[in-house]
């Protein structure tokens, strides 16, 4: 027998794995601090017991009965923690308390309570009947991508718990998706986290019964689905919680380009698209020329005004100007005709 007694603690190290046979009696503290141990020959965990497995090790309860009174599974300082798997044997006790990361292979298990906390890791991989009263603050994920998690019991999930569950098709509860069943009431809240699987892409009408019990209070106050995804969570009677999955990838459309102007499209000296087999003998638009001469006249105006009441204080010097001068001026009052847009089809 090992003992650990209250205010004791006991370290064991394997390069490899190890196996115990003889039965833990654990009253203090009992850490796995590497490799890989196997308690084969069952254990008794008193009130206030810890169990701790460093990161990297492995603790494994495997055959025998393994009785846990108020115990707890934790981690270390810094929140890190290896493997506590339960593989075999018998799990009995009163309650108990999950801070690492534990893993249900196999074995009957028969707890009054079962509380997983927030730094909490619980994966149950088998679909035997788990008898407890669970509560879950922490993540559960069922199955063995998928399964489907039996309670024998109650279960609720507090603000920070978090349920991760797996969907690969629609089809059968623990075989197509994952699902948690319970014989008792489920209480729900914190968060429902949805991941797919094997490409799996969701079309109309894809039903999933998630959960299922005798009575289902609350309601999870998130959802979390994969990228491109919604649905509608419904809780129906019977306890009965369906998720009805679609995506929301949105579609691109390509706006339509404005038709080519055909071949024998011109251009005319006004700067409009004359369509047809326009020759160079056709006449001005008529608006266009009509707007470009009262743009024109409105310049001249101004110019001639401009020119007007500077004309006495400038005649001296216009007498003196040179002729190249002059003809400058003359050409920027010409008629508006000599302003419009010249352009060659």
């Amino acid at each position: 027998i090992f003992q650990v007694g209250i205010n004791s603690s006991l370290g064991i190290s394997a390069p490899g794995a190890l196996t115990v046979s003889p039965r833990l009696n654990n009253s203090g503290l009992f850490v796995v601090a590497g490799g890989q141990v196997s308690l084969n020959g069952g254990s008794s965990n008193a009130p206030g017991s810890l169990i701790g497995v460093a990161p990297g090790a492995e603790l494994q309860f495997s055959t025998g009965t393994h009785n846990f009174g108020n115990s707890h599974f934790i981690r270390d300082t810094n929140l890190d923690a290896g493997t506590i798997l339960w593989s075999g044997g018998q799990i009995t006790g009163s309650a108990l308390t999950n801070e690492a990361n534990l893993v249900w292979q196999s074995g009957s298990v028969s707890l009054t309570d079962f509380t997983n906390t927030s730094t909490g890791t619980f994966f149950p991989q088998t679909s035997d009947n788990f008898q407890a009263k669970v509560t879950n603050n922490g993540v559960i994920s069922p199955g063995t991508s998928p399964g489907l998690f039996n309670i024998d019991g109650n279960f609720t999930q507090g603000p920070s718990g978090t349920l991760l569950l797996e969907l690969a098709s629609p089809g059968t509860a623990g075989v197509d998706y994952d699902a948690v069943s319970a014989t008792g009431t489920m209480s729900l809240d914190g968060n429902l986290q949805l991941v797919f699987l094997n490409g799996y892409t969701p079309s109309s009408g894809d039903v999933f019964n998630l959960l299922s019990s005798s009575g289902t209070t609350g309601d999870f106050a998130s959802v979390q689905f994969p990228p491109e995804s919604d649905g509608t969570l419904t809780i129906g009677a019977g306890g009965v919680v369906s998720l009805d999955v679609f995506t929301t990838a949105s579609t691109t459309t390509t706006p339509t380009a404005a038709p080519a102007a055909t071949a024998d499209a011109q251009l005319d000296i006004t700067g409009e698209v004359v369509t047809g087999n326009t020759s160079t003998d056709d006449s001005l638009s008529t608006s266009a020329g009509s707007s470009e001469t009262s743009a024109s006249d409105e310049a001249d105006a101004s110019t001639d005004t401009s020119s007007d009441e500077s004309s006495e204080e400038s005649s001296e010097d216009d007498e003196d100007a040179p002729a190249e001068e002059k003809d400058e001026d003359s050409a920027e009052q010409s008629s508006p005709g000599n302003n419009a847009l010249e352009c060659t089809p």
